[in-house]
């Protein structure tokens, strides 16, 4: 059961992410990130093409306004099941996918999948046949404000994932989290730039050495995109740990900086989805991304787990 301060944490999550508009294609192309915006597009499209299940099941914990429809088209799945904390978000996602006819089945819900159990919101039947991909882009962290909100997380997506499926995800570095915060001169606790922020909490000035597992809280302000949310720090070595306790072994970790010298490199179907979408890089001579960018991408990692028998 949710303390009332993780409910009230998951409130302001909702409402932030209810508060912000459906921007539309023309207004989302004038965006001061859409070079970012493009990168990380690429970065989900590269990993989704790589472990997404063709003519497989996918659910969807943090579906925002189902930005990730096309790419999970584009990997030939036949069914998503969509849930998000924000109601208004998760209506978005609906109207998307009605717009856009998407050549797969798609059920929608909105509630809080680190606060409760699935079983208590999506129904039996389109849960039972279990899934070939769980899928946590860019809001995995929400989850580590306590153990116990990661391990409900960690429950919801291993449930019902087949033995043999991949949970796949995007979330802060820790590492890097940690290493910039650590470099901060005295009691400062805040570093950026004209694009990103991040602020750890100054209640919890203590723990810039300390480093804890769960409740390192920071907020996060992305120019165009996030206004100064409450997000924490994810210890990848206890993810890890947490995930194989639920049966989920760790096959896929990089950087992003990592997936995109691995992936254009490599030549293969990531490095022409490079092409093809015009992603812009910070070794692009026709399309470089502006430093300031490149630090804010660098701050995330991919993953993936395999469910295992």
């Amino acid at each position: 059961m949710a303390t009332a301060a993780a409910a009230a944490a998951a409130a302001a999550v909702a409402s932030h992410y209810n508060s912000r508009p459906d921007a539309g294609l023309e207004a989302r192309n004038e965006s001061p990130i859409l070079p970012l915006r493009k990168f990380n597009n690429w970065v989900k499209s590269a990993i989704i093409s790589q472990f997404g299940r063709r003519g497989g099941r996918v659910l969807d914990l943090g579906a925002g306004k189902g930005g990730d429809l096309r790419k999970w088209a584009a990997a030939n799945v036949r069914e998503l099941v969509l849930v998000d904390i924000a109601d208004q978000s998760i209506e978005q996602a609906r109207a998307r996918y009605s717009e856009k006819r998407q050549p797969f089945a798609a059920s929608f819900f909105a509630f809080d999948a680190f606060g409760t159990s699935v079983d208590e919101h999506i129904p039996h039947e389109l849960l039972a046949p279990g899934f070939d991909n769980v899928t946590l882009q860019f809001c995995m962290h929400y989850a580590w404000e306590n153990v116990s909100k990661a391990r409900l997380m960690l429950e919801n997506v291993s449930r019902y994932l087949r033995p043999g499926g991949v949970f796949l995800g995007t979330i802060p570095d820790a590492d890097r989290l940690r290493r910039d915060l650590a470099s901060l001169p005295g009691e400062q606790l805040a570093f950026g730039n004209d694009f990103y922020q991040v602020r750890f909490d100054p209640a919890q000035s203590e723990k810039k050495q300390l480093c804890p597992p769960f409740g390192h809280r920071y907020t996060f302000w992305l120019k165009d995109a996030i206004d100064e949310c409450d997000e924490y720090v994810v210890d990848f070595e206890e993810f890890e740990s947490l995930a194989a306790q639920v049966g989920l072994r760790l096959i896929y970790r990089k950087t992003f900086e990592q997936v995109w010298l691995d992936e254009s490199a490599a030549g293969g179907e990531a490095a022409r989805l490079l092409r093809q979408m015009g992603v812009p890089s910070p070794q692009h001579s026709d399309l470089p991304m502006p430093p300031g960018l490149w630090e804010a991408a660098s701050l995330y990692l991919a993953f993936a787990f395999e469910k295992l028998p």
